[in-house]
């Protein structure tokens, strides 16, 4: 039963967010897939819990935001001003400056040279993910992108990721996992493939851990969610992409390892 109480480290993805229309229905969405938890957070802002522990936030798209809901993960920083101005220097636009929220971090937000946007975590005094690695928990973040060897020049100068890359026969890269500077895998780094149009953005997927993705599947189908990709098993175990009642696109899986 992973729980954190202790700042994550550098350039750890430490807070998945959802932006939507309606926080307070797609609270109930979760509550039913997940059993979740809501906890109210500053200026409607809400905290999910699992088992009464942070598991993620739900909050209120920006006002004509041209984007539908989405799900953005956070990565934890330990000086959100400097970071946001190495994330400039490397060519990627402020969506929102270092930003506190009152009793829990400083955020921001960048859309990197790839496209993607990401979220910066600054903990005052909130880590952000307090349970994690278990059933109906966060359990990984994935970069998605169409420029793989950019995506990872900027996110190395940004936050020192380095990374352990996994080829195609033909010596093409098909995978990447990002590294901390202390020695950590944190993430993955994957390829949009030219079957995919350009309606298929960049993006960080969430990943939620689930025992038994079908019924998992199966109950977020019955509230209202679509289906994009089935159930199937692949390199890391059994997973699924679902299209929340919003708009917001995540992924579940029941992991083949799982680390404390």
């Amino acid at each position: 039963m992973p729980i954190r109480d202790t700042t994550w480290p550098e350039g750890t993805p430490c807070w998945p967010d959802l932006m939507c229309d309606d926080p307070r229905a797609a609270a109930r969405f979760y509550g039913q897939v997940f059993g979740w938890e809501v906890e109210e957070g500053p200026d409607g802002y809400l905290l999910m819990l699992r088992d009464g522990k942070r598991v993620a936030g739900i909050g209120p798209k920006p006002p004509a935001a041209p984007w539908p809901a989405v799900w953005t993960t956070y990565l934890a920083v330990t000086d959100i001003h400097r970071s946001v101005g190495h994330a400039k220097a490397e060519g990627a636009q402020q969506l929102l400056p270092p930003t506190p929220v009152p009793g829990l971090a400083q955020i921001a937000l960048v859309v990197t040279p790839t496209g993607e946007h990401v979220g910066l975590w600054q903990a005052e005094p909130a880590i952000g993910t307090e349970r994690y690695n278990e059933h109906h928990a966060p359990v990984w973040n994935e970069l998605m992108t169409r420029d793989p060897q950019e995506a990872m020049g900027f996110y190395s100068e940004v936050l020192g990721y380095s990374y352990e890359e996994f080829t195609e026969d033909d010596g093409e890269l098909a995978y990447a996992t990002m590294v901390t500077v202390d020695g950590r895998p944190v993430a993955g780094l994957g390829l949009i493939g030219p079957e995919y149009d350009d309606s298929f953005r960049p993006h960080w997927m969430t990943y939620v851990c689930t025992d038994v993705p079908a019924a998992t599947v199966s109950a977020a189908r019955r509230l209202g969610a679509d289906v994009l990709m089935d159930v199937v098993s692949g390199p890391f175990g059994e997973q699924a992409v679902l299209r929340g009642p919003q708009g917001e696109v995540f992924s579940v899986i029941r992991p083949d390892h799982l680390d404390e």
